[in-house]
């Protein structure tokens, strides 16, 4: 049911793109009803090399670790071990104390910084939906990004869970928890929470629950020596 000269355009995109130079190269898969209808790879993945690209080759995913994260925490709300209603405070004490940063411009049009309480401590429902007022650091030039961790990555690779808590406590949310949908890091937050309730790190939890039952044998936070090419 897929026409075969629609689905060309697709190389054919692809191999411009990697033509100028946009990209080194990439694997596409497209599925429908449950049957993998298109399976190409272009390009190189090692362009310096002249290594082709393998249809198996391994790609950062970045931030599609957040579904899976959602479903992790989905899973231990089908078992009662969270609420999709409780505080984030409930693991994580400090952040019941984090106020809501309100910008504003003094006389010389300088962007000044006013906190205010939240009207509500934000939940795991805030956190899935984005909704909690927790930013990205990295995404913006406000005071208050500049008081937030700049991303997930930075953040991993620099704080403990503890440490990354207690710099979250102390940075101002930028909005008040449910009034707005904000992409931050709620989802790493999620990530701990997972963690407190599992006694687990997040990869094992991920591993034992998600990725090992559904054959994902190819993700992972980190990537096996035997795996690297």
């Amino acid at each position: 049911g897929m026409s075969s000269e629609r689905l060309e355009r697709v190389a054919q995109v692809l191999r411009a793109d990697i033509e100028t130079g946009r990209m080194p190269g990439a694997v596409i898969a497209v599925a429908r009803k449950g049957r993998l209808v298109y399976y190409e790879s272009f390009g190189y993945l090692d362009k310096a090399d002249g290594t082709p690209m393998p249809k198996d080759a391994i790609f950062a995913i970045a931030s599609m670790t957040k579904p899976m994260v959602g479903v992790g925490i989905m899973q231990l709300v089908e078992e009662s071990r969270v609420m999709m209603t409780d505080p984030a405070s409930k693991w994580f004490p400090a952040l019941a104390q984090m106020q809501v940063g309100v910008v504003k411009k003094d006389a010389s049009g300088q962007a000044t910084l006013d906190l205010v309480p939240m009207r509500r401590q934000f939940t795991v429902q805030d956190l899935m939906r984005h909704t909690s007022g927790i930013t990205y650091g990295g995404r913006g030039s406000t005071p208050v990004h500049k008081l937030t961790p700049a991303s997930s990555g930075y953040s991993g690779s620099n704080f403990t869970a503890a440490e990354f808590i207690e710099r979250l406590s102390k940075a101002p949310l930028l909005y008040q928890p449910g009034t707005a949908w904000e992409y931050g890091l709620s989802i790493d937050v999620l990530g701990l929470i997972i963690e407190q309730e599992s006694g687990q790190t997040l990869g094992a939890y991920l591993q034992d629950r998600i990725w090992k039952p559904l054959g994902m044998v190819d993700t992972s936070f980190v990537i096996p020596a035997d795996k690297v090419k």
